[in-house]
């Protein structure tokens, strides 16, 4: 592992494999969740919230540099698509970005990346609280600067 600092003088993980943060924490239904992260190369990266402790069912937000940002439901139903799109710059280009993530009790939901909208959807897949969060990287450099999840009880 290579260590360099990031431009605001922190050292910087480099890692050239998949990697995981997981968080067990209460989310309730709507939430506002913001992650800023930055990357070099890989196949991309997810950040999720999930029922129950196996993280089997819950919401995906899944980015790759080929296909863009998918908002995925997992459900006992399988796994399945709620909106997509692609951001105007690769998310894994190096440069430090803040997705934003919201959910309404409604099931409304917008995904901003550095304060420009990418999709506003509605999904009403998941009616109860979340259990936990993760963020996962399919290989290459990610780092996590900040997490912040409004809606944690």
């Amino acid at each position: 592992q290579e260590q360099q600092p990031d431009h605001h003088g922190r050292q910087a993980q480099q890692t050239g494999g998949p990697g995981e943060f997981y968080l067990a924490h209460k989310i309730s239904n709507g939430f506002s969740l913001s992650a800023e992260i930055s990357g070099g190369g890989g196949d991309g990266f997810e950040l999720g919230v999930y029922q129950g402790r196996d993280r089997t069912y819950g919401y995906r937000l899944l980015y790759t540099p080929k296909d863009g940002m998918l908002l995925l439901r997992l459900s006992s139903r399988g796994t399945s698509v709620v909106d997509r799109a692609t951001p105007k710059v690769n998310l894994l280009d190096g440069t430090e970005r803040t997705i934003v993530w919201q959910r309404r009790r409604n099931g409304a939901m917008t995904v901003k990346i550095d304060g420009r909208a990418l999709f506003k959807t509605k999904d009403r897949g998941f009616r109860d609280p979340f259990d936990d969060f993760h963020l996962f990287s399919r290989g290459g450099a990610l780092t996590l600067y900040a997490l912040t999840i409004d809606g944690t009880r």
